[in-house]
């Protein structure tokens, strides 16, 4: 008998999807941030197609701008959007991306102006594509990469700080201490005290 044997080697999309926000952290009450998601497909691999970019966007983060091919919607439901209720869908139908290629997806948002300090908004981007040319992604037909990314922002909290006023006192003598809480601009403190502790 002569046998012969080949070994076939699946060679797949491989997606990748950052995030990036300007300014990058500690946004302040008010404050619009830019998102910018880059879609891309490594070097020497396979078409990916069909994909398709959703980011959730939270509650206290108000979408004002959208790049061309997105579509926002308000959150309903995971059945409806791909989100989280109380949260908004941005959807964004990009296609085919080519080995090595990239697409940038942009838009804006406005951080609640009555936000409280040092609260944290974060959102998760998920691509998903496919292997086939078929307008659809449905893995009993075709392999599905999918593949996520997210960003988490925190507004800057209060502070305090301590100094001694004079801190050259021979023994015996009082020293007197300042104590200050600086608190940055946009955040909404409904109470704020101060507290010394020897």
């Amino acid at each position: 008998d002569v046998t012969a044997t080949s070994v076939v080697n699946i060679v797949q999309p491989s997606p990748t999807l950052t995030k990036t926000s300007v300014p990058s952290s500690a946004p302040v009450a008010g404050q619009t941030v830019t998102y910018t998601l880059t879609a891309k497909n490594a070097a020497s691999k396979p078409t990916l197609y069909d994909t398709v970019v959703v980011d959730c966007v939270p509650a206290g983060l108000t979408v004002l701008t959208v790049g061309p091919g997105a579509t926002p919607a308000a959150g309903t439901g995971v059945a409806v959007n791909g989100c989280a209720v109380g949260k908004t869908a941005i959807t964004w139908t990009i296609g085919s991306i080519a080995a090595n290629a990239s697409t940038a997806l942009v838009y804006t948002a406005k951080v609640d102006p009555f936000a409280a300090g040092a609260a944290s908004y974060q959102n998760t981007a998920t691509l998903t594509g496919s292997t086939l040319a078929n307008g659809s992604n449905t893995v009993t037909d075709e392999r599905v990469p999918t593949t996520t990314a997210s960003k988490t922002l925190t507004l800057a909290g209060a502070a305090a700080a301590k100094t001694i006023v004079d801190n050259t006192l021979p023994v015996g003598e009082q020293a007197g201490n300042h104590v200050s809480g600086p608190y940055p601009a946009g955040p909404l403190y409904t109470s704020y005290a101060l507290a010394a502790h020897r």
